[in-house]
């Protein structure tokens, strides 16, 4: 990475990376290639790990004491990572202070094999450009270019090339009837297409999307039978395609994605080792998924996750978004949101799998304004500081639709600091929920008024920052002055977030382990 700016050199305190807890049980941690994830994890972090010999919630008051910003439950499937488990980990991230919301963003990392998850741990970021749909991605337009098909149409197909232009059309010299070979062959080898007098559609797979009738063992493409149409099984750790005739296909996909199982039934539930789960990231490529361990009815906790990754345009991450909207559900259970269902949101709080490192920096690569954008300022006092955080519009609320489950959701705004002891003053907003890592806007419901693009909501509120035991990165000292210089190395926010745009703000460089260098821009 190499870029020319004007920088202001100067003394700083010792910056706080994001705190990063490693949990995993004495048995697998004492196996050396189940050891050997944890500790890459812990350096690669900076992170510390926490070691229970019956259950996570062992560990659960040195995780309150520590109060990590990502928690990474590590664990062997099937005898540590099943159904139970995932429930366990919703639950224990909102125990971790005394409000009834989470309080780190978490992941599950397992793996048919040890070297699966280890794999996973390895990538540190993924620029999600290039989406294939099993089913209708609807959020194409939020993402640069790629390939939906539709699992209740035969032969309809739906191309979004890079200059943002669609075309959804009934092609079936493109979209065959049964899709199983088309799709396996897109994820095996990506895509590398051609429409006449459109650009070009090229890219591997960074996204792969799936609605439809599922198990925890099979994909069935066709929706709601499976007429003339194959499956995607799994078995030993292999994930085919099985077309409607003809012999099996493997696929054996190399290149790093997410795979969003957006409306399956049971296939985030590693249930044995025959199971979708663990053969997505065996031979699938997949880093990060996310997958309902039960039977799907409502569906809350995955349709409505775009509006926090998708409609932010690279602000989150894919885990970041899965944890807001998360907190986003609750709120509505808690508030009686209208067009919420109160028994379909108890049903999908805790029945979602998240698998993969919750810090890996997989964001949707920006080609378009976010869903909002929002403001920080904070104020410092001497006891207490004042934070005015505000949100704008980019949108009109009711063109982006809410139905309950998809849909826009509440703006969520993370802070740059952990706090405690909040007073609000003064807001615009219906109501705000301040916790001591986000501030949540109720601005718009469904039925009122919409929140029309350039109206702003605002919050002004002061809070102590909370005292937590954090890991200092020790920097040099840089004398004052302004020059031009050449940046190389990789840019960190001073919330230790890795980034790859500078705006106006404070970054500190990562030339190697040992050399960082402090910049204000």
């Amino acid at each position: 990475m190499r870029r020319i700016c004007i920088l202001l050199l100067f003394i700083i305190l010792p910056i706080f990376a994001y705190r990063y807890a490693i949990v995993v049980s004495n048995t697998t941690y004492s196996m050396n290639d189940w050891r050997a994830i944890c500790d890459s994890l812990r350096l690669k972090h900076q992170g510390r790990i926490f070691i229970y010999t019956s259950s996570i919630y062992d560990v659960l008051s040195q995780l309150q004491n520590y109060q990590p910003d990502y928690i990474s439950f590590v664990g062997r499937p099937v005898s540590e990572v099943n159904r139970q488990f995932v429930r366990n980990c919703h639950q224990l991230t909102r125990q971790l202070d005394d409000d009834i919301y989470g309080d780190a963003i978490w992941g599950i990392i397992t793996g048919y094999t040890a070297e699966d998850a280890l794999r996973i741990i390895r990538y540190d970021s993924l620029w999600v450009r290039t989406v294939l749909g099993g089913t209708n991605c609807t959020w194409d337009y939020w993402i640069e270019k790629g390939i939906s098909t539709y699992e209740a149409e035969y032969n309809r197909i739906r191309f979004k090339f890079p200059n943002g232009t669609t075309l959804d059309t009934i092609w079936p010299e493109r979209c065959p009837t049964d899709r199983c070979t088309l799709l396996v062959n897109y994820l095996n080898n990506g895509i590398d297409d051609t429409v006449p007098n459109r650009p070009r559609i090229v890219g591997n797979i960074d996204i792969f999307v799936t609605s439809g009738h599922a198990s925890q063992w099979e994909w069935q493409l066709h929706y709601p039978g499976s007429g003339y149409e194959g499956f995607f099984r799994s078995s030993n750790g292999q994930l085919r395609g099985d077309p409607y005739s003809g012999a099996s296909r493997y696929i054996n996909s190399s290149n790093p994605k997410l795979y969003f199982a957006v409306g399956n039934c049971l296939i985030g539930d590693v249930v044995d080792m025959n199971c979708m789960v663990l053969a997505w990231f065996h031979t699938g490529g997949a880093i990060q998924m996310t997958g309902y361990i039960v039977e799907t009815w409502y569906g809350y906790m995955l349709w409505g996750l775009p509006a926090y990754y998708h409609y932010l345009q690279g602000r989150t991450t894919y885990a970041q978004a899965f944890y807001l909207n998360n907190q986003s559900l609750l709120f509505d259970q808690i508030n009686n949101t209208p067009g919420t269902n109160p028994s379909g949101l108890e049903y999908d709080k805790n029945n979602v799998a998240f698998y993969g490192d919750p810090a890996c920096q997989t964001r949707i690569y920006p080609i378009r304004e976010p869903y909002y954008s929002e403001n920080i300022e904070i104020r410092q006092g001497t006891l207490r500081d004042t934070f005015i955080i505000t949100i704008t519009a980019n949108y009109d609320s009711s063109t982006l639709g809410f139905s309950g489950v998809s849909g826009t959701r509440h703006p969520i705004v993370f802070l740059p600091v952990k706090i405690e002891s909040i007073q609000v003053e003064n807001t615009n907003a219906h109501s705000v929920v301040i916790t001591d890592n986000f501030c949540l806007f109720y601005v718009w419901y469904q039925g009122q008024r919409k929140f029309v693009r350039g109206e702003t909501r605002y919050v002004r509120f002061t809070a102590k920052r909370k005292q937590v035991a954090i890991k200092e990165i020790t920097l040099p000292i840089i004398k004052k002055g302004i020059q031009k210089e050449k940046i190389k190395g990789e840019i960190y926010d001073i919330f230790g977030r890795k980034i790859n745009r500078l705006r106006k703000g404070i970054y500190f460089i990562k030339e190697n382990e040992e050399n960082f260098k402090i910049i204000k821009m």
